[in-house]
């Protein structure tokens, strides 16, 4: 098995969008797997297209948290569609978070 099991894109902190990807990643890997931080949504496109691109394609997301005082990002992939909707859901919460909190900051 060749592939790339973690890609960002611009849906996160990625350069290229998810179809420039697979453009890019066609005839070089087998499989891929989108990993942006704390979103599902290019990942679950991916699956859907990329036998366009001659690829194959896992579900994944690469979320933040913190142990001991340190930051760690955690990889994770899918196989099947379980829960998916109630992670992509946890996720989206996460990243409104995320800006309510910035802009706190900003204002303070």
């Amino acid at each position: 098995m060749k592939g790339e099991f973690h890609i960002h894109t611009t849906a996160s902190d990625g350069v290229l969008d998810l179809k420039d990807v697979l453009e890019y990643v066609k005839g070089k890997e087998e499989y891929i797997s989108i990993t942006d931080h704390d979103i599902l949504d290019n990942s679950l496109l991916a699956r859907k297209i990329a036998k366009d691109y001659g690829l194959e394609a896992i579900v994944g997301v690469e979320v933040s948290t913190c142990h001991k005082g340190e930051n760690v990002h955690i990889l994770a992939y899918f196989n099947d569609d379980c829960e998916l909707d109630e992670l992509n859901g946890v996720l989206k919460t996460i990243r409104e978070n995320r800006v309510k909190r910035l802009y706190l900051i900003k204002d303070k």
